[in-house]
């Protein structure tokens, strides 16, 4: 075991190229990858523009964040490819160049460990979201020196069992889109009448008619109500925007209005309702459908949503919140959605127009059913997915556990 000031540099000051107008690689902290620990495509500036207020690396160095949360995330590269081989970058870095004892490879590898960031984060110092690890921590910190010959044998174990779980991660990562896609596909099929075709023929139900959403409602489309609310009582429950995210209205995320319970009940929700919000500065989230299930307590609607109440004998809610989400109807709510200042905005109106494929009750019974089963199914691959992503990151650690034990390679 040695000091890692016994091995290496700790902020070495580096000249810089003598034509001040070199071009020269420019690493801010967001260049530098949490996962892998590498330096992503970055831009290149002329040294003459950042000689002043940077840090100076070259290749070959460790460049290690010593701020929070960066220093935690794992934001620790080994400088490779840089223009005319130096860089300036953040002054947010603890740069790290290793002598001829140490490869800096094996050096990064070992600043990766997440045991030595944590030991790490126990020595930050100032205040808090400003925190930062100090050079003196690094310098007096251990690290186990086997040869040279041995260090590339355990850099070569090490990167080969790596390389195999980025392949693994870059594989899982495709996960969440294709989930997305598939959830779509499923959504455009039902919509079209696609996903229960046999069914409905077995059943000898009719086929689906064309319908807009003002002939399926039981009372007009309405938006909610602009009070001054605050976060506790007294008062009337309102709901925020955000309660409408998740599919299902969250009944919980409410603000409470001084207003009267006459001027309430027109307002109020009822188990089935559904909510659409009405502008976002996101496009794709403008017109986004939320069901209201068990209203336990007196619970009325901002201005920022439109309230769709159907004529439950025509309609279910939960086929048509699920329809509401289908590319077709995206695709009507998009085309209809007019911006101002930036917030992309639909009208009562709009929706009213929205068409719709209208299937008998049974069919939208089993299709909400057949719906909720997939969605269920790709839910649970998707968490398996995100599960698998969590166990990758926990077997990199334990192969660089091993590595610095002693125990990833054999003895010759």
């Amino acid at each position: 075991m040695v000091r890692l000031d016994e091995v290496c540099e700790v902020n070495p000051r580096y000249p810089g190229p003598e034509n001040p107008a070199t071009e020269i690689s420019f690493v801010p902290m967001q260049a530098v990858s949490d996962v892998e620990g590498v330096i992503l495509p970055h831009e290149s500036r002329r040294f003459s523009n950042v000689a002043k207020g940077y840090t100076r690396f070259r290749d070959g160095d460790v460049i290690f964040a010593k701020i929070t949360p960066c220093m935690e995330n794992g934001k620790i590269a080994l400088a490779s490819g840089l223009r005319n081989g130096i860089a300036c970058g953040s002054t947010e870095f603890h740069v790290l160049h290793a002598n001829s004892s140490v490869l800096p490879a094996y050096l990064w590898r070992f600043l990766r460990q997440d045991s030595f960031r944590e030991e790490a984060q126990q020595q930050m110092t100032g205040v808090v979201g400003q925190r930062r690890v100090p050079m003196q921590f690094l310098k007096q910190s251990t690290i186990p020196l086997p040869p040279l010959a041995e260090q590339a044998r355990i850099v070569a174990k090490a990167d080969n069992l790596l390389a195999r779980s980025k392949n693994a991660r870059e594989e899982l990562v495709r996960i969440p889109r294709l989930v997305e896609r598939y959830k779509q596909a499923v959504l455009a099929a039902a919509f079209r009448g696609d996903l229960t075709a046999e069914w409905r023929k077995e059943q000898g139900l009719a086929e689906p008619k064309s319908a807009t959403v003002d002939t399926l409602v039981s009372v007009p489309i309405r938006n909610g109500l602009s009070v001054r609310g605050s976060d506790s009582p007294p008062g009337v429950r309102s709901l925020r925007l955000s309660a409408l995210r998740s599919g299902v209205v969250d009944l919980s995320d409410v603000r409470f209005l001084p207003i009267t319970s006459g001027k309430a009940e027109k307002f109020l929700l009822r188990d089935g309702d559904v909510l659409v919000s009405r502008g976002n500065g996101t496009k794709s989230f403008v017109g986004i459908a939320a069901l209201v299930r068990a209203v336990d307590e007196p619970t009325i609607f901002p201005d920022t949503a439109f309230r769709i109440r159907l004529a439950k004998d025509r309609v279910r809610p939960d086929w048509f919140t699920s329809m509401w989400n289908s590319p077709q109807v995206r695709t009507q709510i998009e085309g209809a959605a007019k911006t101002t200042a930036g917030i992309w905005k639909v009208s009562q109106g709009d929706l009213a127009r929205i068409k719709l494929f209208l299937p008998d009750p049974k069919e939208q019974e089993e299709i909400a059913c057949r719906l909720k089963s997939a969605f269920t199914h790709i839910e649970k691959t998707a968490a398996e997915a995100a599960r698998a992503t969590r166990l990758l990151d926990r077997l990199d650690q334990a192969v660089l556990a091993k590595a610095f034990r002693g125990e990833l390679v054999s003895p010759v």
